[in-house]
């Protein structure tokens, strides 16, 4: 209904990163909707401190998804320091992601994570 009404638009959704708990706990079937097209890209909140575990994680996404319609949300809230968030955005791009979205960015922010990750050209 909507691209009928604005034909080019971008639909995305944040999910949860588990694909099976998302379908039975919280009705987010996110592989049947880009599959269908109603969705562009999701954002995965696949949030943990474990840059391992991070990397499982979205590993198991890229199977139920295409990498150019993952997005990888990372939990910067949950990280303790401007490294261990580097070393989850190093990780995404690594695995392929399009990009990455940070929750909570105030978050980052007020900690003066930003500056610190030194995310200029060609990082």
């Amino acid at each position: 209904m909507l691209r009928s009404i604005r034909p080019g638009v971008t639909v995305s959704a944040a999910v949860f990163q588990d694909l099976d708990r998302a379908r039975e706990e919280k009705a987010q079937d996110w592989k049947l909707w880009l599959e269908r097209g109603w969705l562009d890209y999701v954002c995965t909140m696949t949030y943990t401190t474990d840059w391992r575990e991070f990397e499982v994680r979205v590993r198991q996404q890229q199977t139920w998804a295409r990498r150019c319609q993952l997005v990888v949300g990372i939990g910067s809230w949950k990280l303790d320091s401007p490294t261990a968030l580097l070393s989850q955005i190093n990780a995404a791009r690594a695995l392929g992601a399009p990009g990455f979205v940070l929750f909570s960015y105030d978050d980052a922010a007020k900690r003066n994570f930003l500056p610190n990750l030194n995310l200029g050209p060609g990082r």
